[in-house]
């Protein structure tokens, strides 16, 4: 049987090693009921959390990246990234989490919740994978 924890590890290690440097930003989201349209005031959480992940553009050839495509849950200018399986992308309240790739980072994206996979051996998170899309003007509306 594999030992989880030594696996983990092992990865953890590889993206440590391999990955590029992404800072999550965590949002709580609140509406602003006296306003013309009821607008989403989101506003940050907590401090950044700069962690190490591996980027890859969309794979029509991964089946589950093919299932997301067809269900319309990600588009082919999304990117696909793997963390390490201890993150914790919605932590409490957390409703949306913004992530920046690079030091200093020069892009903002929005994590997709609906494409977010944890990996687990014997209830251990091992590693996930998560979907991100682009932000045209870098941050949320409202920010």
């Amino acid at each position: 049987m594999v030992n989880p924890v030594s696996y983990r590890e092992t990865l953890n290690k590889f993206i440590l090693k391999n990955g590029e440097l992404s800072r999550l930003q965590y949002f709580t989201s609140s509406f602003n009921t006296g306003s013309y349209d009821d607008e989403n005031a989101p506003s940050q959480s907590g401090a950044d959390v700069w962690v190490r992940t591996i980027v890859q553009p969309v794979n029509v050839r991964d089946s589950s990246d093919r299932n997301f495509l067809e269900q319309g849950i990600i588009t082919h200018k999304d990117q696909r990234a793997w963390f390490v399986g201890s993150i914790d992308f919605f932590p409490g309240d957390v409703t949306l989490t913004k992530v920046g790739l690079g030091s200093p980072t020069t892009t903002q994206y929005k994590l997709l919740d609906e494409g977010v996979t944890e990996w687990k051996i014997s209830g251990v998170p091992v590693y996930k994978k998560a979907f991100f899309r682009e932000l045209n003007n870098g941050s949320w509306l409202g920010e």
